[in-house]
């Protein structure tokens, strides 16, 4: 609170603060300060300029920029202008305040990682104090996910009574022993590989009837455990048709697996993916592997 003799000319002042700025995204319904969003979903970056002052200014020019590149990036810019301090009624004075929607447009898969957003307005000749002009915010982009944005439905392994494997994220399974899935533990996906198919079992994925471009989707992670270490392959089948497969990593004990170069794989990029499966392959002959799976995730980049 500043208390100020109305009788005094002072000149108009621009401030603004980091809690003056908050996001809207409208694909979520979201009105909260979450700052946070995946590539293809615009953002509104709301911002509230005040006048100090109590005198009026010429249009002021106002953005916001991405400090984060090098150079920066100019999202969006506006104007304002201040009218000093409007009688609302009586001797009354409102607050001389301007609000601005920046609009985020084209949030790309290179955007996805941590960006240092800046609101700014331009200073002018004459500003009493030009050192409040600018706001800062970190805004995270975060890579979508396939079978949430395409399902509404995670590979989260969540159980479900109407599957022989306890699970509607898989949609068939060849080379593992059918009295081995279970439902103790939710949200887990828990089967044995046949030792007799080492080398040609698979857990299909479901992708629910639909498809997915290979251009759009490159990161592959899931977390689980495999009671002997396993060579674990991504194999896929497209429209030509086609399947190719690849090694993405080895699992044994508890942990996140994690391959980011299906974008390079001439087989993958470019081609349309009609499905999707992972095969666990013990690195010694052995007798039943069991398998325990967490969740997996398709990303279109990685943090």
């Amino acid at each position: 609170m500043e208390l100020i003799d109305t009788s005094d000319n002072i000149p108009a002042d621009v401030r603004i603060t980091d809690n003056d700025v908050r996001a809207l995204l409208p694909a979520r319904g979201d009105t909260t300060s979450d700052m946070w969003s995946v590539p293809g979903e615009g953002v509104y970056i709301l911002s509230r300029f005040y006048n100090m002052g109590t005198g009026s200014s010429d249009p002021i020019v106002v953005g916001l920029y991405d400090t984060s590149e090098d150079p920066e990036v100019t999202i969006d810019t506006d104007t304002i202008r201040f009218s000093g301090l409007p009688y609302s009624s009586g001797s009354c004075r409102e607050s001389d305040m301007e609000e601005v929607s920046f609009y985020w447009d084209n949030i790309a898969v290179s955007d996805i990682g941590p960006h240092r957003l800046e609101v700014r307005a331009a200073p002018w000749l004459g500003e009493p104090d030009t050192s409040d002009n600018t706001a800062h915010i970190t805004f995270l982009v975060e890579p979508n996910d396939w079978a949430t944005e395409e399902l509404d439905d995670p590979w989260d392994m969540t159980e479900s009574g109407d599957s022989a494997w306890h699970t509607d994220d898989i949609s068939s399974m060849y080379g593992w022993v059918t009295a081995s899935f279970t439902d103790s533990v939710s949200g887990m996906f828990e089967g044995s590989v046949d030792y007799d198919y080492r080398l040609t079992n698979r857990m299909t994925l479901n992708l629910g009837g639909e498809t997915l471009d290979g251009d759009d989707w490159e990161y592959i992670s899931l977390i689980g455990k495999t009671d002997v270490p396993c060579d674990v392959y991504l194999r896929w089948e497209t429209s030509i048709p086609s399947v190719s497969e690849v090694k993405i990593g080895e699992m044994g004990s508890w942990g996140i697996l994690e391959y980011d170069d299906l974008g390079s794989n001439p087989n993958w990029a470019g081609k349309t993916i009609t499905a999707l499966s992972l095969s666990f392959r013990a690195q010694i002959h052995t007798v039943n592997v069991p398998v325990r799976i967490g969740w997996v995730r398709l990303e279109n980049g990685r943090l």
